[in-house]
C-alpha cells in the first residue's frame, strides 16, 4: 500500500474515531444533563406540593389541591422513569394520599417503596413516617413483610421492629420490647448511634414503668443526636410534659427550652399553656405559706395564642391539648362557668376521629366536673352551668356514641346539687319541676335520684293549697300524676282525698282516701275516709270504717277525727247512748270549738230529741250568741215540735214564743204557737191571737182559717162569741 494510501486510510479511521468520541462525548453530556435537570425538577415540584406535605390546609385537605400534587408528582415519574429518585416519589405520592387521609392508596405507594427500594433512603423515610398515621392494622402488616423480605437490611430493620415496638408499647406488651432492647444494648450498644430512636423506644419503655428520671435521660439523648430540630423540639416538649406531675420546676425549664429554641412552633405556642398551669399549680400548693403572688393571668393573651395554633396549626393535635390546658387554666382559676362556655364552644366547632383526643376530651371533662363539685357556686350560676352541661352532653353523645360513664355521671350530680339548693330554698313547686326535667333528662338515673327532697316538696306545697286552693291541689295533681311516682302515694293521695271533700265531691274523695289506706294503713286516713264516705251518706261503708278503727286502733278512739265521725254518726242513726257518750267526751277534752256550730247544733238536737229540756235550756244559753238567724228558727222550730210529741206542751208554748218573736211571726211559725194554745186549751188567747193576726198567702191563710172556723164552731156549741 502506498504511503498515500496510508495517509488516507489513516485519515478515514480518524474521521470515524473523532465521530465516535464526539457521539461519546455527547452522550455523557446528555446523561448528566438529564440527572441535572431531573434533580432541579424534583426540588421544584416538592416546593410546590408542600402545602399538602406540611398538611396546612387544616384538617382537611381541598380535593383540587390533592389532585394537583398527584398530577405532578406521576408527571415527574412519566418525564423520569429512571433513576435514584423514583423511590422518592414514590414516596411522597404516598404521603400525599396520607394527609388527605386516603390512606389505601397512600399504603399502596409506600407499599412499593418498601418492597421494590428496600435499601433505599426513601424506605427509611417511609418507615420514620408511617408510625406517624393512625392506621395500625395496615402499617404494622406493611412493616412486618418488609422486615421479612430484608433480613440484611439491619438499619431498616432495626427501625421498622422500633416502630412496631413502639405500638406494642400503646397496647400494654411491655416484656417482649424490654427484652429485645435489653438484647440490643448487651450484643449491639452501637446500633443505640446508628438508630437514636432507640433511645426514644427505651425512654418511652421506662416511662410506662413509672421511672420518669430514667426516661427523661433517654428522651434527651434521642434529642441531641438527630439534626431533625422540628423532632428536637417535639422531644424536648414532651419530656416537659411526663415532668409536669413530679417535678414541676424541671418540666418548667423544659418548656422554657423548648419556646428559646421553637418559639414559633405549635409546642412553642402551646409551652404558654402549660406554663401558665404549672404556675397556677404550684400556686395553689403554696397557698397560704407565701405572701406574695404571681401577676393575674393574661387570658387574653392565652386566647391570642389559641388563636394562632388553630389558625397557623389547624390540623396539629397541640392545638386540642392546649385548648384542654386553657380549660385546665379556668378551672383551676376558678372561672369553672367559663370554662364551659368555652369548652361547649369548642366541641361545636371541632370534629374528634381520634380516640387519643377523645380521650383527652373526656379527662378535661370529668376534671372541670370534678372541681365544680367542690367550687362555693350559688343557685343561679348552677344553673346557668348546668344549661351549658345539657349542651355539651348532647354534643358527647354524638361524638362517643353514648355518653361516657364518667361524664354522665359528674353532670347529673351537677343536677342534684342543683336540685338539693332549691328544696333547702323550700322552693316546694321548682323542687319538684327540677325533679320532673332530671328524671326526663336521666332516664338510666332513676335509681339514684333522691325522690325523697321531691316528696317532701309535694307534702309541703299541698299544705300551702289544702285550705284555700284545693283546686288548684287537685289541677297539679292530676297534670302530674303520671310523671312521678309519688304523686301515687298515700301521703299525697290524702290531700287529694281532701281536696275533693272540700269542693264537695266526696264520692271521688273516697278513692283517693282507699288507696292511699290500702297503700299505707293509717288512723288518721281511714277517720278520713270515715267522713267522706259520711258525707256521701254511704252510711254502709261509714259504719264498716268506724268498726275497723276501733279495732285496729283501740288506742286511738280519742282521735278528734274519729270522736267527731262518730259523733255524727250516731246522731244520724239516732244511736244516742253513743252519741251523748262521744260528745261528751268532746267537750270534756275541749275539742268542741273546732268543729262548731255543726257540733251543739247536734247536741241540742239530740237533747232535743230525747226530751233531756234542761240540758237543752242550758246549751242554747252558751250557743245562741253564735248562732246565725235561720240557725235558730230551725232549731227552735225542732225543739217545740219534739216538746208537742212528747205531750210537754208548756215546753212548746215557751218555744214556739220564742221562735214567733224572731221569725217577726212568718206564718209557720204562728199555725204551730195557734197549734199549742189549742192543745194546751187556751182558747181566749188563741182566739185573741187569731182575731189579731192576718195573712194573705194561700196556704197559710186557708190554714189560719181553718184553725178559726173550728174555734168559732167550738164558741158557739159553748155560748161565745168570736
Amino acid at each position: 500500500m502506498s504511503v498515500l494510501s496510508n495517509i488516507y486510510f489513516f485519515n478515514k479511521k480518524s474521521k470515524y474515531f473523532l465521530f465516535l468520541c464526539q457521539c461519546l462525548i455527547f452522550f455523557i453530556f446528555s446523561l448528566c444533563g438529564e440527572c441535572f435537570c431531573a434533580e432541579k425538577d424534583l426540588e421544584a415540584l416538592l416546593t410546590r406540593i408542600n402545602p399538602v406535605v406540611e398538611n396546612l390546609y387544616g384538617d382537611t385537605i381541598p380535593n383540587d389541591k390533592v389532585a394537583e400534587a398527584t398530577n405532578l408528582l406521576r408527571r415527574f415519574l412519566f418525564k423520569h422513569p429512571e433513576g435514584e429518585n423514583k423511590p422518592i416519589v414514590y414516596y411522597y405520592l404516598g404521603l400525599v394520599y396520607m394527609r388527605a387521609k386516603m390512606y389505601p392508596e397512600g399504603f399502596s405507594y409506600w407499599k412499593i417503596v418498601l418492597e421494590d427500594f428496600p435499601d433505599s433512603k426513601a424506605a427509611l423515610d417511609t418507615i420514620n413516617t408511617i408510625n406517624e398515621i393512625d392506621r395500625k392494622g395496615m402499617k404494622n402488616d406493611m412493616l412486618v413483610n418488609f422486615l421479612n423480605k430484608t433480613p440484611d437490611n439491619y438499619l431498616g430493620h432495626t427501625l421498622a421492629w422500633v416502630f412496631l415496638a413502639q405500638n406494642s408499647l400503646k397496647e400494654g406488651n411491655t416484656k417482649d420490647v424490654e427484652d429485645q432492647l435489653s438484647f440490643i444494648e448487651s450484643n449491639k450498644p452501637e446500633l443505640f448511634i446508628d438508630v437514636p430512636i432507640l433511645y426514644s423506644l427505651k425512654g418511652d419503655l421506662l416511662y410506662i414503668n413509672g421511672d420518669i428520671e430514667g426516661a427523661r435521660d433517654n428522651w434527651v439523648k434521642y434529642a441531641n443526636l438527630i439534626d431533625n430540630k422540628k423532632k428536637r423540639i417535639a422531644v424536648f416538649f414532651n419530656v416537659g410534659k411526663a415532668l409536669m406531675d413530679k417535678n414541676p420546676s424541671e418540666s418548667k425549664r423544659y418548656f422554657l427550652l423548648v419556646r428559646n429554641i421553637g418559639l414559633e412552633s405549635p409546642e412553642g405556642f402551646s409551652t404558654n399553656f402549660k406554663i401558665s398551669k404549672l404556675n397556677l399549680i404550684q400556686e395553689k400548693s403554696l397557698e397560704g405559706l407565701v405572701e406574695e403572688k404571681r401577676e393575674p393571668l393574661d387570658y387574653a393573651r392565652l386566647q391570642d395564642r389559641l388563636s394562632i395554633l388553630e389558625k397557623s396549626f389547624p390540623g396539629h393535635p397541640l392545638k386540642t391539648e392546649s385548648f384542654f390546658d386553657y380549660m385546665d387554666i379556668l378551672s383551676l382559676n376558678d372561672r369553672v362557668f367559663e370554662s364551659f362556655k368555652v369548652m361547649d364552644d369548642f366541641i361545636g366547632k371541632n370534629t374528634f376521629d381520634n380516640n387519643e383526643i377523645k380521650k383527652q376530651l373526656l379527662s378535661v371533662i370529668v376534671n372541670n366536673l370534678t372541681a365544680l363539685q367542690s367550687k362555693d357556686v350559688n343557685m343561679t350560676i348552677l344553673k346557668d352551668i348546668n344549661g351549658k352541661l345539657l349542651e355539651i352532653r348532647g354534643k358527647l353523645k354524638n361524638i362517643f356514641g353514648k355518653i361516657p360513664d364518667e361524664a354522665e355521671n359528674g353532670i347529673f350530680n351537677s343536677f342534684i346539687r342543683e336540685l338539693k339548693m332549691i328544696h333547702e330554698n323550700n322552693l316546694n313547686l321548682e323542687t319538684i319541676e327540677k325533679t320532673k326535667q332530671i328524671q326526663r333528662d336521666f332516664p338510666e338515673k332513676k335509681q339514684e335520684m333522691p325522690y325523697n327532697l321531691a316528696k317532701s316538696a309535694l307534702l309541703k306545697y299541698d299544705e300551702a293549697l289544702i285550705d284555700d286552693k284545693p283546686l288548684q291541689l287537685l289541677n297539679f295533681h292530676y297534670n302530674n300524676k303520671d310523671t312521678l311516682e309519688f304523686f301515687n302515694s298515700p301521703e299525697h293521695l290524702a290531700f287529694v282525698g281532701s281536696s275533693w271533700v272540700k269542693l264537695g265531691v266526696s264520692e271521688q274523695a273516697q278513692i283517693n282516701f282507699y288507696d292511699s289506706y290500702t297503700q299505707k294503713p293509717d288512723s288518721v286516713v281511714l277517720a278520713k275516709w270515715g267522713d267522706a264516705a259520711f258525707k256521701s251518706m254511704d252510711f254502709m261503708v261509714t259504719k264498716s270504717i268506724i268498726n275497723t278503727y276501733e279495732n285496729n286502733y283501740s288506742n286511738k278512739t280519742d282521735d278528734p277525727d274519729f270522736m267527731w265521725l262518730k259523733y255524727r254518726f250516731s246522731h244520724r242513726l239516732k244511736k244516742w247512748d253513743d252519741f251523748f257518750r262521744v260528745g261528751k267526751n268532746i267537750i270534756d277534752k275541749n275539742l268542741a270549738g273546732q268543729f262548731e256550730p255543726d257540733f251543739s247544733n247536734r247536741y241540742l238536737d239530740g237533747s232535743i230529741q230525747t226530751a233531756k229540756w234542761n240540758e237543752a235550756k242550758e246549751l242554747y244559753k252558751k250557743i245562741e250568741s253564735n248562732l246565725t238567724e235561720p240557725d235558730k228558727k230551725m232549731i227552735l222550730r225542732k225543739w217545740g215540735d219534739y216538746a208537742l210529741l212528747n205531750n210537754n206542751i208548756e215546753e212548746s208554748l215557751r218555744i214556739y214564743e220564742n221562735l214567733t218573736a224572731i221569725s217577726d211571726k212568718e206564718p209557720k211559725d204562728m199555725v204551730r204557737y195557734f197549734m199549742a194554745l189549742r192543745l194546751k186549751g187556751s182558747q181566749d188567747k188563741l182566739l185573741e191571737g187569731l182575731k189579731n193576726y192576718d195573712v194573705k198567702d194561700g196556704f197559710w191563710k186557708d190554714t189560719l182559717d181553718t184553725i178559726r172556723s173550728d174555734e168559732e164552731k167550738l164558741r158557739e156549741l159553748s155560748g161565745k162569741k168570736i
